[in-house]
């Protein structure tokens, strides 16, 4: 459920068809930069309460390592 979420907010960022971002492909050759990033924090943000820095989303460079990261945050404050 979280990774339909992660895949999905980065396909309306990057304007791609959520079927045609790759989980396991890095962000950036997928197109996220620098504003892309902060336009995906704020998404994820809106939808899942998460207080995320940009860092995190550079930090984990794919939406599976992105998925992992936002589903055990939100498990820790459970």
């Amino acid at each position: 459920m979280v990774a339909a979420l992660v895949r999905t907010a980065a396909a309306a960022v990057l304007a791609h068809d959520a079927e045609a971002v790759d989980p396991d492909r890095e962000l950036r050759e997928l197109g996220l930069d620098s504003l892309t990033c902060v336009e995906l924090r704020n998404r994820l943000t809106a939808t899942t309460g998460l207080r995320l820095a940009v860092a995190d989303i550079f930090g984990h460079s794919t939406v599976a390592r992105l998925a992992r990261h936002v589903h055990e945050t939100l498990t820790a404050q459970g």
